[in-house]
């Protein structure tokens, strides 16, 4: 016998039999999106941690040619001293200035061992810094390039590629699936249902398998079976709170675009007020420059002395550190707004690439499985050897059973 049943009402069309597929393929979507947003910012924390320690850097070198400079002045007031031209305690000024820098360039080299660990947290290993005490040095400086890119276009780079934005559509779209269900689920059970058989009798199994197909007694039933359910109202509930979620989700899909639109106009502010600081720190590190020389040429004149030369070369090189600060915080805004705009793994030319499935592999894995990918490999480079799966070492353990007689 055959029997058939067809619903009409309650579990017809494909809302209701593709439901489940539909929601699993939207929590799929949502689960890879938010593994590349979490990719994406701890590259993000990495470029900005790697800004701080180039800025250290950097720093050293200004305060230790402070160092030079304070030196400079030393020798020419011990010379101007001992020609009778500067006072005594002009050499004792400018040798306190001395050590004055040199416990700067202390304080800076602090820094930058604390920025430098700060940055290894992310990708070191314990066993790493047990075996040595191995010291990064950086490799890319600093950029001041103003990328040429409009505020509406930053904003529609953000609306398309933000991961938040697909995630929130995927909710929907998982949403509108429930609540398709939920809908269906309310009706009324009215299926058609059909059988069929046919049935032979004779004094063997044989010859009565063999009248069945000659159609010896062939039965054919159709018919409508109808059930009301007896929690209804339940169900209607369920339906109702499943169209509520739905319109939440859109709701919070507007909230989030929202959101990505007003992180992207505080983002794009912030780099062109960095922008404009940078120009600003330049300037003012320009005219402390000119303003230590000329006052070294008074210095020299006889007309000044040298705690006011130690004091505007502290002053040059205190300018010369803001300004490279205010650069590496417009570095550090660039890799928020290209953040902000979902491009930062585009713009350091990053891959997320997911692994094809083992051959070998009888289950589906439970997640989609992800390399992060730098470097193209070379056409020469070798593969590594490919390391046995757990069927193959299974069954290379029962091949060895079986061999020695166990």
């Amino acid at each position: 016998m055959t029997f058939l049943t067809q619903p009409l009402l309650r579990g017809f069309g494909q809302d209701a039999n593709l439901a489940e597929i539909r929601i699993a393929q939207a929590n799929s979507k949502i689960a890879e999106y938010e593994w590349k947003a979490r990719t994406t910012m701890v590259v993000a924390e990495v470029m900005k941690r790697y800004y701080d320690m180039v800025f250290t850097h950097e720093n050293i070198i200004i305060q230790r040619e402070g160092i030079s400079l304070a030196e400079k002045l030393l020798e020419d007031t011990r010379k101007r001293s001992k020609e009778g031209v500067a006072a005594n305690n002009d050499v004792v000024v400018a040798e306190a200035g001395v050590y004055q820098r040199k416990e700067e360039v202390l304080s800076a080299q602090m820094q930058h061992i604390e920025r430098q660990n700060a940055l290894q947290l992310l990708f070191r290993q314990s066993k790493d810094i047990m075996a040595g005490s191995a010291r990064l040095i950086p490799a890319d400086g600093l950029t001041s390039d103003l990328p040429q890119t409009s505020r509406s276009t930053l904003m529609g780079l953000a609306i398309a590629n933000r991961y938040e934005v697909k995630q929130a559509e995927q909710f929907i779209n998982a949403r509108d699936a429930q609540s398709k269900l939920a809908s269906n689920q309310a009706k009324s059970r009215f299926d058609l249902v059909a059988s069929g058989g046919l049935h032979g009798l004779e004094g063997s199994t044989q010859d009565s398998y063999s009248r069945a197909f000659q159609s010896q007694a062939p039965e054919w039933t159709a018919g409508f079976q109808y059930s009301l359910p007896l929690n209804g109202d339940h169900m209607k509930a369920t339906e109702r709170l499943a169209q509520r979620q739905q319109e939440q989700a859109v709701v919070q899909a507007e909230k989030t675009r929202l959101q990505v639109l007003l992180e992207v106009d505080t983002v794009h502010n912030r780099v062109m007020l960095d922008y404009q600081r940078l120009e600003a720190t330049r300037k003012s590190r320009e005219a402390a420059r000119q303003s230590a020389d000329a006052e070294l040429k008074r210095l020299q004149q006889g007309v000044s002395t040298s705690f006011q030369v130690l004091q505007l070369q502290r002053e040059y090189s205190q300018a010369r550190s803001r300004e490279l600060a205010a650069l590496a915080d417009f570095n550090k805004g660039l890799s928020d707004l290209y953040l902000a705009t979902a491009t930062l793994l585009e713009k350091q030319q990053i891959s997320v690439i997911q692994e094809p499935p083992v051959a070998e592999a009888k289950y589906e894995p439970a997640g989609p499985v992800y390399t992060t990918v730098t470097k193209p490999k070379t056409a020469n480079a070798e593969a590594p050897p490919a390391k046995p799966g757990l069927l193959d070492r299974v069954g290379g353990f029962f091949r060895r059973k079986k061999s020695s007689g166990q």
